[in-house]
Parts: C-alpha cells; structure tokens; sequence
C-alpha cells in the first residue's frame, strides 16, 4: 500500500574490476508527457547507458508527469469513481511508456525513489510502486538511505561498502545558484553518508566535501573522508515560446537538461603492508 512521503532503508549487490571505471546515473525529473518533456535527449540517455555494461541507474522520482499532490486529492475526493477508473488506465499507460524506454536496462537499475508528480491506482499503489514491480526493482520511497556493495571481482571475499542518502526534493525561496546545493547540504545533517542526492528543482550540480574522521586503531590518528553533494538535473525545459510553465511563474533560472554521473574506480594498494582494496569516486556534470 502507498503511503506519502516514505523512508526506506536497502541495499544492492554488484561486481566490478579493479583498476576500471563504473558509474552511477541518478535519473529522475524527466516528466514524460509532458510537451515541455525533452524526450529526445532522454531516449539518447536510455540508449548510452543501454550500451555501457559498467553504469547503473538510481531513480530520483518524477518519471511521468502526473498529479502533484493538490491535484491527486482533487481526483480522488471529488470525480466519481467511473472518472477515477479513466484516471488509473492513464496512470498505467503513461507508466508503461516509462517503462518501456528503461527496460532495455531493467537489471541495472539499483531502485527507484518516488517523486511528487505520481499517480495513486485503485489498487492502493503508486505509479513508481507499479514501474517497480514490473520492472523487478526496489520502489525506494521519497528518502532512502542505501548502500551500493560493491565486490571486486578478483577479490571475493572484500566488498567495498558506498553509501548513499537521496531524497526527491524540496522547495525553497533561494533563486541563485547556491540555494540549490544548499538544500542538499542539510541532508548531512540528518545521516553519515558518502553521496548525497536530491532532485525536484531539476537543476545539476556537484560539490565536494571533505572532513576528518577517527581512525579506530592504536593511539589517535584520522583519516580524510570524500563526500559528494549533488542536484541531480532533470529533462523538463522551463522555457518555451507561448507555453505556460511553472518555471516561468517563480523566475527559475534555465536548467541544463540531462543528468549527473557518478564515476567509481577500485584501486588496490600496500597499506602497512597489508594488501586492501580503496575506491575513487568522483561526479560531474
């Protein structure tokens, strides 16, 4: 059963090479069906990542452009229930136009977070409930706190653990470019992560932090911890001639459309030593 605004706790598995190169794509905020929907850069996306065997897919909501939340009530309190039954067959057939476009990649996706533009079926389940059960994948919620295992493949019995706390998104006053990254920051505050994702405001950008930690180890040493803070774009161009948008009713600043990308590479190396496995990461966008 659906319930709003939900967090989960998961994890996935995968493998990789020492010494090469796999990504992660967070994608979410492409708003299919929507004619301000840049379909044909997300078909160019689905095809590249369709092609690279090393790039898995985290979904950050807002795959169709469906009710937002004022609306779902609307629909839901107030049309009769032949009207709802109309609402859900559109829900599954926008849905299956989604799912058709990523399933070329279905077992590389690592979850899907929910949005705030999803549809409700009668069924008591979420538009993102229902692309995640036909696609075989975890549903993620608005908020996740997930952890990627990854095992090298030439060293079965180490896994390298990349931790990840996302969120669909929130609102907020700040117009300028830093009110974006902002608002990821405030993540830090709730769980220790490595990355930190958030979409909704369909812009892209990427900060890298860095802080001390203990070294549980004899006498008082630390290490330095990387974390990555990142806006994770969108496919919903704001400005059209003619065309009404919300983007253009609060002065959003043009998004560069598409989405960020992830890049993680294992490295093995002699520490006192010892033979151990550490990870690159890296983000652009």
């Amino acid at each position: 059963m659906y319930a709003d605004e939900t967090f989960t706790i998961t994890s996935s598995e995968i493998q990789a090479d020492i010494n090469e190169e796999f990504h992660v794509i967070p994608l979410g905020d492409i708003h299919l069906g929507s004619e301000a929907c840049d379909e044909s850069r997300f078909d160019y996306m689905c095809q590249w990542i369709t092609k690279k065997k090393n790039v898995y897919v985290y979904g950050m909501g807002d795959y169709t452009d469906l009710a937002r939340a004022h609306d779902r009530y609307t629909i839901e309190s107030q049309t009769a229930k032949s009207t709802q039954r109309i609402m859900d067959r559109i829900y599954r057939e926008e849905s299956d136009k989604f799912i058709k476009k990523i399933a070329p990649f279905k077992d590389r996706i690592l979850g899907l977070g929910e949005g705030n533009h999803r549809g409700v079926l009668e069924s008591g389940i979420s538009t993102t409930q229902y692309i995640c059960d036909k696609l075989n994948t975890k549903y993620l919620g608005y908020m996740s706190y997930f952890a990627l295992n990854v095992k090298p493949r030439t060293r079965r019995n180490s896994t390298i653990q990349i931790v990840f706390l996302t969120h669909h998104g929130i609102g907020g006053n700040g117009r300028l470019a830093g009110a974006t990254i902002n608002r990821v920051e405030k993540l830090e505050r709730i769980a220790i992560a490595d990355i930190y994702m958030m979409g909704h405001d369909h812009q892209k950008g990427v900060r890298p932090l860095s802080k001390f930690v203990p070294e549980n180890s004899n006498g008082f040493k630390i290490r330095t911890k990387k974390q990555l803070l990142i806006t994770t774009g969108g496919f919903l161009k704001s400005y059209m001639p003619n065309m009404p948008s919300y983007g253009v009713r609060v002065a959003y600043a043009p998004a560069d459309l598409g989405c960020a990308k992830i890049t993680f590479i294992l490295r093995r190396s002699q520490v006192d030593k010892k033979d151990v496995t550490t990870l690159d990461m890296h983000a652009s966008v």
